[in-house]
């Protein structure tokens, strides 16, 4: 268990970045259930400052200051959390499209500050915030409850909604920053898409107070685009094209095409200009970008 534990990044890097090595208390908790696992990891702790990592999140060597500066500068937070960032150089130009993909505007809105050093120091929910990099006080601590355990992932989601509705403030620090690797191909990656929709699911199932429209919007999406294709299917290889009705049915579905088309358009530009912001092959990326 030992070498297992050190061996890991997060550990690696966590004895590497500029803290006294007696102030820090490393708990590694193996398991099947993350939720559960970090609640047991808290229960062992000692410390006035929870610090939560992923296994393979390797720290910058400033992090830890960073998280105590935001303390200190900022009072009133209960707690911080910074973004997770794709190493300097991955292994494959796919992995350099998925990083592009999530951290772009287009991609990820608003929650693309979880992978994605952006701005200043500021107040924010749990958009921007994601438990691979979130600290918080001890004393604010079970409160609310702890990280549902039926919920993985989108159990932060949870928590941080439970303590938004009892007055809690949370701090964004760009600079407090880890990084891991993305994934390593689109199965992958598929998997972990699906993997966050169905866990949104299940928190709103939980807690209807975290309910929010627009995260059915892909789903509304998604609906769309089937009805658009039967209807188009039905009518223009079913329906005779020679009456007048048929022919203003006609005109009506291709202006039904409109927004699709405005949104692969959208698809194209964002693509087109996140692939050619890097300095890696730029053809490569922008194809890759059309697919994620």
């Amino acid at each position: 268990m030992k070498k297992i534990c050190e061996s890991m990044p997060s550990v690696e890097s966590i004895r590497a970045v500029n803290y006294p090595i007696h102030l820090k208390e490393i708990i590694v908790v193996e398991g099947e259930n993350p939720s559960l696992q970090r609640n047991v990891g808290v229960q062992r702790s000692s410390g006035e400052i929870l610090y939560f990592l992923d296994d393979n999140s390797r720290l910058e060597k400033r992090t830890i200051e960073y998280l105590l500066h935001g303390f200190e500068d900022f009072p009133d937070v209960v707690g911080i959390g910074g973004p997770s960032i794709e190493f300097e150089k991955n292994e494959t130009h796919l992995q350099d499209g998925i990083g592009l993909a999530f951290s772009s505007t287009f991609g990820r809105a608003p929650s693309r500050s979880r992978l994605f050093s952006l701005g200043f120091p500021r107040l924010a929910t749990e958009y921007e915030l994601i438990l691979c990099n979130f600290a918080i006080k001890r004393s604010i601590w079970g409160k609310c409850g702890e990280f549902d355990a039926r919920l993985y992932p989108s159990e932060e989601n949870d928590f941080l909604i439970r303590l938004k509705n009892h007055g809690c403030k949370f701090l964004y620090h760009p600079l407090m920053i880890v990084r891991r690797k993305p994934r390593e191909n689109l199965r992958q990656l598929s998997r972990q898409l699906f993997r966050y929709g169905k866990a949104r699911s299940e928190q709103i199932k939980i807690n209807l107070k975290s309910y929010n429209l627009l995260q059915f919007f892909p789903t509304l999406l998604l609906i769309y685009f089937i009805s658009l294709l039967i209807i188009s299917a039905k009518f223009f290889f079913l329906q005779p094209p020679s009456s007048v009705k048929a022919f203003t049915i006609n005109w009506a579905i291709i202006a039904s095409w409109m927004p699709t088309i405005a949104y692969m358009s959208l698809i194209f530009l964002g693509s087109l200009a996140s692939g050619f912001s890097s300095t890696r092959q730029r053809f490569r990326l922008f194809t890759y970008l059309l697919v994620i």
